[in-house]
């Protein structure tokens, strides 16, 4: 609701966003138990693998944002420059 995309606050789009979370949460179980060992306390991996995925996902959805805001021609012809 932050960034007024329509495709997560439609109402349309409500159970394909639902199944999405639901999904990556399963998706996040795998990746989550073999880190789980490098720390010694059960609580302390918790909290940090969960900031880690905090972090990566902000991160993410401000990148996709910024990138928005350019015109689609900026952004592709400095990629095909390779500035």
């Amino acid at each position: 609701m932050a960034f007024d995309k329509k495709c997560f606050t439609s109402p349309s789009n409500l159970p394909a966003l639902i199944t999405l979370l639901l999904l990556y949460g399963w998706s996040v179980t795998p990746m989550m138990y073999p880190l789980s060992y490098v720390f010694s306390v059960p609580s302390t991996a918790y909290v940090s693998l969960s900031c880690i995925n905090l972090f990566i996902g902000i991160n993410s959805s401000a990148v996709t944002f910024i990138l928005d805001l350019f015109e689609n021609n900026q952004v592709r012809s400095r990629a095909t420059v390779g500035i």
